[in-house]
């Protein structure tokens, strides 16, 4: 995978964080690994391997989203015309092909697992520019892969609590770095797959601070 180029991407998006937010020269660790830890966890749970407790364990690979101007997703929308009858004119509600979707019902389908894990790689490569003073340190990170799934989180985890403790965080940001990509791997992503993802919701990020969100 050419990290370098998500760490360019990432950097750029930090920066523009940091000047439009007013954060220069603020401690944003402690911050950053929370923010990590949360989108970790969403992705654990769009994986839901470990809810032994449902029997639901699918991972949630596909979600289709209805179009939002149909009538329930049926593909058609409708619009009130006026009508020239025997009494004057009268109001009629004409059916036609829904012009956002083509009918089809969706306005488009998405993998939920991989955009948050795309989330989860965001906030590894931030996590490493911060302990890093904006340089990217691990831009030769190879996947560390586990026993389990469940390990695999767990581990990536465990790195950030020692970023947390502040236990050589050169090391620790590198191996998170790591175990991140490994659990891209075990999750069945391919690097274009992954790739594709990160850059998606890196413009989707821009477009949020264009927007004041």
């Amino acid at each position: 995978m050419n990290l370098t180029k998500l760490f360019e991407a990432q950097k750029a998006l930090d920066e523009r964080i940091t000047k439009e937010k007013g954060l220069h020269g603020q401690d944003l660790l402690h911050k950053k690994i929370l923010a990590f830890n949360a989108e970790l966890m969403e992705c654990a749970n769009e994986w839901r391997g470990f809810k032994y407790w449902s029997e639901d364990q699918e991972p949630r690979t596909s979600f289709i989203h209805e179009c939002p101007d149909c009538v329930e997703g049926s593909g058609w929308a409708y619009q009130n015309v006026e009508i020239e009858g025997p009494e004057g004119l009268d109001y009629h509600s004409v059916g036609f092909k829904c012009p956002t979707c083509k009918g089809t019902g969706g306005a488009g389908e998405t993998n939920p697992l991989l955009e948050e894990y795309a989330d989860v790689v965001h906030f590894a490569l931030s996590l490493n520019l911060y302990v890093w003073n904006g340089n990217p340190g691990t831009v030769n990170a190879m996947p560390r892969v586990f026993d389990t799934i469940e390990q695999q989180f767990i581990e990536i985890g465990g790195e950030a609590y020692k970023l947390y403790e502040n236990a050589d965080v050169f090391m620790h940001s590198g191996l998170l770095l790591a175990n991140v990509l490994g659990l891209g791997q075990v999750l069945g992503f391919t690097e274009d797959q992954i790739e594709a993802a990160y850059f998606a919701k890196n413009r989707t990020n821009h477009k949020r601070q264009a927007t004041g969100y």
